[in-house]
């Protein structure tokens, strides 16, 4: 009985050991699928068709440029892409 009780704690054990909870944690890599500036995660979320807004008081819709230059005030990447729409 004793090794029976023995097998059963050695398959119980390894069962844990497979489980995906005692494995480590996988970190997906955002930066590799939308870039790693605010204005990369824009033109990521805009698609190949983008062209910049012509009305500049849209900022409440979200999703538009000027909604990104409100939330990330300041950043650099997204005056870079101001100044080329």
């Amino acid at each position: 009985v004793s090794g029976g009780e023995r097998r059963t704690t050695t398959a119980t054990s390894a069962a844990a050991s497979a489980s995906p909870l005692a494995q480590a944690p996988r970190r997906p890599d955002f930066a590799a699928a939308i870039g790693a500036t605010p204005a990369d995660w824009f033109l990521a979320t805009q698609g190949e068709a983008w062209s910049p807004s012509p009305a500049a008081d849209i900022a409440a819709a979200k999703g538009t440029l000027s909604h990104f230059k409100q939330v990330f005030e300041g950043d650099a990447s997204l005056e870079r892409l101001r100044a080329t729409s």
